[in-house]
């Protein structure tokens, strides 16, 4: 009875491992002038990153696909658009919301097997880009994968955009796709949740079983 139990959280645990594990690509850099959001300008040579949501390890790789992904490795599916953010990190700190991410990609070089040469996301009003030399390497060019700090060569400029006329230039330095936290109260609920578990499955086993006696004559 009792070795059922930790064959039952085991299962779970292994069924959970096979879920998609949450990347957020990181673009940090400078603001650079004609940077602006709610009508104000942003002071040059702020340092900020620009955020990039809901990617994942199990998102496929397609070739391509559609008009505005020819030639390299994209990935959007299901989840697309991407939500994104730009956090400024001083001298006053503040966060404003990026437009919509259609799809992400990896550039042209990858097709052939070799290593990531660019990284591009695609917002409303046009594609963005940031190539590296040499390339990132990876396993997998047609899976997102973490990618630790890397240096992001010569001057590059993005122009990200968003809600409430945010319009932001950057002369980008480092890129790195990160592990998404997952918040420790979700760890929590699931130890409590397979604690339930195995004390409800306890529970049952427990239960005193139905004893039939028969009466059995006495002799005088």
């Amino acid at each position: 009875m009792n070795a059922k139990i930790p064959l039952l959280i085991s299962s779970l645990f292994v069924a959970s491992s096979l879920h998609a594990v949450p990347l957020v690509w990181i673009f940090t850099g400078h603001t650079q002038p004609g940077s602006t959001y709610n009508g104000t300008p942003i002071e040059e040579g702020i340092v900020f990153q620009a955020r990039i949501f809901g990617l994942n390890t199990n998102l496929p790789g397609t070739r391509n696909n559609g008009a505005d992904c020819v030639e390299t490795v994209c990935f959007d599916g299901k989840a697309a658009p991407f939500p994104g953010n730009l956090v400024f990190l001083g001298p006053n700190v503040f966060t404003a919301q990026m437009a919509m991410t259609g799809q992400v990609a990896y550039g042209e070089d990858t097709l052939s097997g070799g290593p990531i040469t660019s990284i591009i996301f695609f917002q409303p009003f046009a594609e963005q880009l940031i190539t590296f030399r040499p390339g990132i390497a990876t396993d997998n060019p047609f899976r997102l994968r973490p990618i630790p700090d890397t240096a992001i060569p010569g001057t590059q400029i993005l122009e990200i955009q968003g809600p409430n006329g945010l319009d932001v230039f950057g002369k980008m330095e480092l890129f790195s796709s990160v592990i998404q936290r997952v918040p420790e109260v979700d760890s929590t609920a699931l130890l409590l949740s397979l604690g339930l578990i195995a004390l409800g499955f306890l529970r049952t086993q427990a239960k005193p079983r139905k004893t039939t006696y028969v009466a059995r004559g006495l002799d005088v």
